[in-house]
């Protein structure tokens, strides 16, 4: 058995043939001087879109919510078993509700207009991600 002062000096051996090959730092290593987070909240409404898709979802219009799908000329059918899921996927972007099951990504040319233009908050982010940058 190795006694306790031979036990540290390996250790410490070891520790400085492996230092440069290890990733883990001790929060003392890394002296940084974050400034706190700043949260600001921006309220932003519903697209057309949106509240069209948002109204029918709480009201539960399965009418109103049926889409035709392109390849199979059936209606596709809507799950609306959890109502607050369904609500916060219209609210994020319209696509994301009506494409959950089968997502269609839109034609370069009309990305603009199919995609972003459909959610207020993606118009709003492609304004602020050039300033924040």
């Amino acid at each position: 058995m190795l006694s306790e002062v031979e036990r540290k000096k390996a250790l410490n051996e070891l520790t400085k043939m492996l230092g440069p090959h290890l990733l883990r730092r001790k929060k003392t290593d890394v002296d940084l001087e974050l400034p706190e987070m700043e949260e600001i909240i921006v309220k932003i409404s519903l697209t057309d879109t949106q509240k069209y898709y948002y109204k029918n979802v709480l009201v539960k219009n399965y009418d109103n919510l049926k889409l035709l799908d392109n390849k199979s000329k059936n209606f596709s059918k809507f799950s609306l078993l959890n109502i607050l899921m369904s609500l916060r996927l219209v609210c994020n972007h319209p696509f994301l509700f009506l494409y959950k099951k089968k997502y269609d990504i839109p034609r370069k040319d009309k990305f603009q207009e199919e995609f972003i233009d459909c959610s207020n908050k993606l118009k709003f982010l492609e304004r602020m991600i050039p300033k924040l940058l």
